[in-house]
């Protein structure tokens, strides 16, 4: 199998010749790249570049295609701030209460913020390396994260309070997931990654809806060892009879 085969297979529910790699790492993948986050956030060239020579240094089976968690926010009127070199954050909620969600605006993925950028961006990807490697684009935030970030996450907590949600649940999900990328990936020495590695993938090789990725964006100081231990791990361990 090539690496879009295998992604595709655990996505189908099949059982591939061995667990998928995915990294979450725009950030570090940024840095050794020389291309400055600021660019990065919206030239779709610069993510094309980045994400490639990535692929190239860790031959990972699934290109992770992200740029922040404010995007999808931001292009519905949330307001963001940016420290140089440093993913965004939201400093104001579109909305002031409940009552406006009909207010907010339809999103026009091919027109609005800075969406058209990363759809573009995985369309370069898409000719270069789309019929071997797997590519998913990240709308960076789903319906709960991005509800905090629209309403304001203390706000939009009390209004769940007074409102309750349901939980959902899904025996067929596929999980992405779940190295911690700070205190393991970035912080950790070679065999800690072996071994945290070694044990997620114990738990969630069984039935094959796992592909194995750090559990948020990898820092850009994360050694490449420890990148390249977790791949490794993966290759040896992650291997279906």
């Amino acid at each position: 199998m090539n690496s879009l085969e295998r992604v595709r297979a655990v996505i189908a529910g099949k059982i591939p010749d061995r667990v998928p790699v995915c990294l979450h790492n725009f950030m570090l993948a940024a840095r050794e790249a020389d291309v400055p986050v600021e660019k990065y956030r919206s030239e779709p060239e610069m993510i094309a570049k980045v994400h490639l020579q990535a692929l190239e240094k860790y031959g990972h089976d699934c290109l992770l295609i992200d740029t922040d968690t404010t995007m999808m926010a931001e292009s519905m009127g949330a307001k963001s701030a940016y420290a140089p070199n440093e993913p965004g954050r939201i400093v104001a909620p579109a909305i002031q209460s409940l009552a406006e969600v009909g207010r907010l605006k339809v999103v026009d993925p091919e027109k609005d913020g800075r969406i058209p950028a990363i759809l573009e961006a995985v369309r370069l990807l898409a000719k270069q390396v789309g019929r071997e490697v797997a590519i998913r684009g990240n709308a960076d935030a789903m319906a709960f994260s991005l509800a905090c970030e629209v309403r304001g996450i203390e706000d939009f907590l009390m209004d769940l309070a007074e409102n309750p949600a349901k939980n959902t649940v899904g025996a067929q999900h596929v999980l992405f997931g779940n190295i911690d990328p700070s205190g393991v990936l970035a912080l950790g020495s070679v065999e800690e990654v072996r071994e945290r590695t070694s044990q997620l993938i114990a738990v969630w090789k069984p039935g094959a809806h796992f592909v194995l990725n750090p559990g948020c964006a990898i820092p850009p100081t994360a050694p490449p060892d420890n990148i390249r231990a977790m791949i490794e791990t993966a290759h040896r361990e992650g291997v279906y009879n």
